[in-house]
């Protein structure tokens, strides 16, 4: 084992450090030891050479950055140069936008038809500029509108409203352009709205004032022009007022001009529009029919008195007239006496006919009489049902035609629509007394009549006696000039087309046509039936049918076509 050398004496070490500092070339020949002391000193070169190229890199880097500095700087400045100028000029027209005119509101109105609240926030959002604050409005729902009024609408719904009286009824079409929307609940509501509308508005004769003929229209401003407070005016005026006069009058009279009946800050004209933009498509209030009970009728003088005196007058002795009905009376009873005792006689030859409890059963089904009236009938007819139900007829047939002078001017107003809605009736049926109008068979009857009117589509007049006369004397001229009647003397062309005529005709009455619950029998005779039960004169005095989109040329559905164009939305 090795020893540790020995430690150099300091003499010696001063002797080395003395001869390498005089003598600074010496270092190269030195041992390994040395090399490895010499070797760190290229680590200070890398590490002074490697900060070089980074302080030239930072040097760079942020070159860049000042420069992007620089040039960020330079456009946020134009932008708050711009940004500034639109303010002001917002400023400025706020003042005016603040508060605009009546008479912008109202031009704003007349051109976008939307409501005055909406009207004044448009004018105000847009600084009182009319098309900017169109164009905002349009964006608020009316250019959806206004797109869609072009399109045609041939599909929707008819609706009718019968006040809880009875005594006030309306039938209403509106249109929509696909039957997608007619059966949508939002669309049957509005149309039911509607119904109401125009039965709450009695005032009420057109949707619009562009509806008004025109021979009203000028016979109004004739009148106008001609008033008092008018004369010594200028014509040119004269025209503008009376002009104003006249659109105030008849926007009274008009459905669109209305206050809605749900809401009244808005118009009907504005309640549409907002459906329109609701369900996306164009709907229109096409036309609307509304029957008051009575109206046009004389109503009899109810005076309790003079109809207690009436009554009592019956009853006196003394008097011309009671006597006279008394006598007639008297006849009357006599003559019914000879015709029992002849029936009497006739019954004593004839056999008794045994009657079944189901023969009477059959014929109280076909003629609404009573068990004895029907057992009675089929006695004195041998048990032929045809016969028995004459026989009935004629006993009741008199007391109806007794009752057919007596006025009737109460009664009720029946609605029937059809399921589909596409066809809707009204019609008014007379009683004499409100005690009638009430009873539910009087009712059940005006129910029946409706929906008759429904089934029967040419039906057109209650009676051939409601022909207008000039329909018929040119229906009679062309039948006259027929071919075959050219060769006859004028006497049998006459006979030969009146018969034509009635024919043809009581195919378009009412009163002429099969009951449709009872087809053995007619309109009329159901009728003389009711009065006979009843008591009193009844009377099917008019009527009103809509069917959907008549008159109206529909579009062409072609479905595979329709589909494409849907298709080519999403391409």
């Amino acid at each position: 084992m090795r020893g540790a050398p020995a430690p150099e004496p300091p003499a010696v070490k001063a002797m080395i450090t003395f001869t390498s500092l005089l003598f600074p070339v010496a270092p190269e020949p030195e041992p390994e030891a040395a090399k490895e002391e010499k070797a760190p000193p290229p680590e200070p070169v890398a590490e002074e050479k490697a900060p070089e190229p980074e302080p030239v890199k930072e040097e760079k880097a942020p070159a860049p950055e000042p420069v992007a500095e620089e040039k960020a700087p330079e456009p946020e400045p134009a932008k708050e140069e711009k940004a500034p100028e639109p303010e002001p000029a917002k400023e400025e027209k706020a003042p005016k936008a603040a508060s605009p005119s009546g008479k912008d509101v109202k031009a704003l109105r007349e051109r976008s038809r939307a409501g005055i609240l909406d009207c004044k926030k448009a004018l105000t959002e847009c600084g009182g500029d009319m098309d900017k604050a169109m164009e905002w409005l349009k964006k608020k729902g009316m250019a959806k509108a206004d797109k869609k009024a072009g399109n045609v609408a041939v599909e929707g719904c008819v609706a009718s409203y019968v006040h809880f009286n009875n005594k006030i009824a309306v039938l209403v079409e509106v249109n929509s352009e696909t039957d997608f929307v007619a059966s949508n609940a939002i669309f049957k509501e509005f149309t039911a709205d509607v119904a109401m509308q125009i039965a709450a508005n009695s005032d009420v004769a057109y949707v619009t004032t562009d509806d008004v003929p025109a021979a009203e229209m000028e016979k109004e401003k004739q009148l106008e022009m001609t008033k008092e407070d008018l004369e010594g005016k200028p014509d040119a005026i004269k025209e503008k007022i009376v002009g104003g006069r006249l659109k105030k009058k008849f926007e009274e009279k008009a459905l669109m001009s209305q206050k809605w009946l749900k809401d009244e800050d808005i118009s009907v004209q504005e309640a549409v529009k907002q459906t329109i933009a609701k369900l996306g498509e164009n709907i229109v209030i096409r036309r609307f029919q509304r029957l008051t009970l009575g109206e046009g009728l004389e109503k009899k003088d109810d005076d309790f008195a003079a109809g207690v005196e009436k009554e009592l007058a019956k009853y006196k002795n003394a008097g011309g007239e009671a006597k006279e009905e008394k006598k007639e009376e008297k006849e009357e009873k006599k003559e019914e006496k000879k015709e029992e005792k002849k029936e009497e006689e006739k019954k004593e030859d004839k056999p008794k006919v045994a009657v079944s409890a189901a023969q009477v059963k059959e014929l109280r089904g076909r003629s609404g009489a009573g068990i004895l009236d029907a057992k009675k009938a089929l006695t004195e007819c041998e048990g032929d049902m045809d016969k028995a139900m004459d026989w009935l007829k004629k006993k009741g047939m008199a007391k109806a035609d007794k009752k057919a002078g007596n006025l009737s001017a109460e009664g009720v107003i029946a609605s029937y629509v059809h399921f589909n809605s596409k066809l809707g009736v009204l019609v008014e049926v007379n009683s004499e007394t409100d005690f009638v109008a009430i009873n539910s068979i009087f009712k059940e009857f005006a129910s029946d009549v409706a929906m008759q009117i429904a089934a029967n589509p040419d039906v057109n007049f209650i009676s051939v006696d409601d022909v207008p006369a000039d329909l018929m004397e040119k229906e009679k001229a062309l039948e006259m000039q027929k071919e075959d009647l050219a060769e006859k003397p004028d006497a049998i062309k006459e006979k030969i087309v009146s018969g034509r005529l009635r024919k043809k005709f009581e195919e378009t009455a009412l009163l002429s046509q099969k009951w449709l619950k009872d087809e053995d029998k007619t309109v009329q005779e159901v009728l003389k039936e009711r009065i006979a039960k009843l008591g009193e004169n009844l009377v099917i005095r008019r009527f009103a049918r809509l069917q959907l989109g008549e008159g109206l040329d529909k579009k062409d559905d072609d479905f595979a076509a329709g589909v494409e164009k849907e298709l080519e939305k999403y391409r």
